[in-house]
């Protein structure tokens, strides 16, 4: 993590914890290359390149805020709980660890840092960006549950 960090510190810290889960997994890289998001994660993902498009990085700081902030609440709950399995601990302890909190209480810091000099449209349009995530959310892991599939 950077001291200043930005949108791209906080993903490059996202990616290195799923490079090493899939590691873990033992998935190769032709694997990895084959999967393709479910129809939930691609709705989600469609709509997160359409607030960077349409309205800028601030809606989409805004959009990316409610995976931060679920992932730090969830993991911190189940942590406690002691997985019997150990990758499934190990995800929720690195959801539940100082460095995730911190980088959830940064991306609420860009998020104000980049909400602070726009106008109350801009604002509208950061807000429904983070509720529309917010819906993705419990989508993306109802989706994990029904272990979605295109038919």
């Amino acid at each position: 993590m950077t001291k200043n960090p930005n949108l791209t510190s906080l993903g490059e810290g996202e990616d290195l914890a799923r490079q090493r889960l899939h590691t873990e997994l033992k998935l190769s890289a032709v694997e990895l290359a084959a999967t393709k998001p479910a129809p939930t994660n691609y709705a989600y993902q469609t709509h997160m390149a359409y607030q960077n498009q349409a309205h800028g990085k601030a809606a989409l700081a805004a959009g990316l805020l409610p995976c931060y902030w679920l992932y730090n609440e969830v993991g911190r709950r189940l942590a406690q709980k002691h997985s019997p399995n150990p990758l499934y601990q190990e995800f929720f302890d690195s959801y539940a660890s100082d460095d995730f909190s911190s980088s959830t209480n940064q991306m609420r810091a860009i998020v104000d840092e980049l909400a602070a000099p726009l106008d109350e449209a801009a604002h509208e349009q950061m807000r429904q960006a983070f509720v529309k995530s917010c819906y993705y959310e419990e989508q993306f892991w109802q989706m994990a549950y029904e272990q979605q599939r295109w038919h």
